[in-house]
């Protein structure tokens, strides 16, 4: 095989899931790092060797990190394949000092050239606009999960001595109870279940 066909063959067996979550942004994503974990065993199989670099370019007044993703074939050494993708650098990053953020954009960088080397596809990366459209797609279906769930904790206040939703709606809105409506669906169930336990253990007196 030539190295064409060799990298065909990788991209084909190549299975790289978005196993990391980024609870803020409440997507999946894959790093650099584990594509290499999981393409370095298809290289070896093929003769193939990886290499990852970066090189920095500057336009207009931002900074670009440009990662390129070149595979040689053991057979031919001449024979290469190379993948660029590029990432500018933030101006700040709170928390990271000014060598964390090239680092965390060359990291960016990486994944994106490695992505194109080995085709590789499933879930919708975060800054697509597919992704924001499944992500307001899945917050729409939370919110009203979360209306019904606090209808349906109004209710039970009522059960519970309120005089009616009302009162119940105002109660929990106040100051002292602020978070309630920020927390999340299961968080809701839990309350809901402890209300109706409360009921029922008022019932059975």
């Amino acid at each position: 095989m030539n190295l064409y066909e060799k990298l065909t063959k990788i991209q084909n067996e190549a299975k790289v899931s978005k196993d990391l979550y980024n609870d803020f942004g409440k997507y999946n994503y894959r790093s650099a790092e584990t594509i290499f974990e999981m393409v370095k065993p298809l290289c070896e199989k093929y003769g193939v060797t990886l290499s990852v670099t970066d090189d920095i370019s500057y336009k207009g007044d931002r900074y670009y990190v440009i990662a390129f993703a070149t595979i040689v074939d053991h057979a031919d050494p001449d024979s290469k394949i190379t993948v660029s993708a590029s990432a500018r650098e933030a101006e700040t990053k709170k928390g990271m000092d000014d060598a964390q953020v090239t680092g965390a954009c060359s990291s960016y960088a990486r994944k994106y050239a490695l992505g194109g080397l080995f085709c590789l596809d499933d879930n919708k990366d975060p800054d697509t606009n597919e992704h924001a459209e499944q992500l307001e797609k899945a917050q729409a279906k939370e919110d009203k999960e979360v209306k019904k769930l606090q209808e349906k904790a109004f209710s039970l206040a009522v059960n519970l001595g309120y005089k009616d939703d009302a009162e119940a709606y105002h109660k929990m809105s106040s100051k002292e109870n602020a978070n309630y409506f920020k927390v999340t669906p299961n968080e809701l169930k839990a309350f809901v279940h402890a209300m109706e336990k409360k009921i029922n253990e008022k019932q059975e007196k």
